[in-house]
């Protein structure tokens, strides 16, 4: 759950994936140990799992706006208007 909020939290620093992906892996690997009954955080192994997948797009959507300059546009038009 911790790399789950991690990667929230680094999505501002186009940073996601790097704890995006690891918290999906350890979200499967809890909710896998829970259901075989050698945990008992299912909830935590789910939320972790989730919040790594939401951050992961996110970094995906990011680079998607950076290429093909649409976030860049955004940034100059706020710029702008300060």
């Amino acid at each position: 759950m911790i790399a789950g909020i991690v990667s929230i939290v680094i999505c501002c620093f186009y940073a996601g994936v790097w704890a995006g992906v690891p918290a999906i892996v350890l979200g499967i690997l809890g909710r896998k140990k829970a259901d075989a009954g050698q945990a008992t955080n299912k909830t935590m192994g789910t939320v972790g799992l989730i919040l790594g997948i939401i951050g992961a797009v996110i970094f995906i959507v990011q680079i998607i706006l950076v290429i093909t300059g649409v976030s860049a546009n955004w940034v100059r038009n706020v710029q702008n208007q300060g």
